[in-house]
């Protein structure tokens, strides 16, 4: 029913994703940030079973927080372009795992996630899929 209003299509369904990425990225933040504080109130009450290696009172801890908040939410561009090729919501499940995969997990001795360039380069490419999901769908069929 949406598509039958005088409005693009294109413009219709970026506005989808921005809301979506917004509240995904708030909600994320937010909970991390929640988690974050829990930890810190809790090794200031009791003893500690790992060590507390995060300083929130800098402004640092913040931007990292924020940054790695865009490049997480941002990815689901990348599994968004290949549900909409495969036509499977099955396929952007399985690609949001191996991008979470690609970017927390160690893969061998080697690891994404203390490297700062590749989510810069990942969130990009995101960028550039939610673009492309975007770019055609005044002619293709979207049910």
């Amino acid at each position: 029913m949406m598509f039958s209003y005088p409005i693009k299509r294109q413009k219709i369904l970026a506005s989808q994703m921005i809301a979506v990425w917004i509240f995904n990225f708030l909600a994320l933040t937010l909970t991390k940030l929640a988690i974050y504080l829990w930890v810190f109130f809790g090794a200031r009450s009791m003893q500690s079973s790992f060590a507390i290696d995060f300083d929130m009172g800098s402004l640092a801890f913040y931007i990292q927080l924020i940054l790695k908040s865009v490049t997480i939410v941002s990815m689901s561009f990348i599994a968004l372009f290949v549900g909409l090729a495969a036509k499977s919501s099955k396929a952007a499940v399985v690609t949001s795992f191996l991008l979470i995969f690609l970017t927390q997990a160690n893969v061998g001795d080697f690891t994404m996630s203390a490297n700062a360039v590749f989510p810069m380069i990942l969130t990009a490419v995101s960028f550039v899929f939610a673009v492309l999901s975007v770019s055609n769908a005044e002619r293709k069929d979207l049910i």
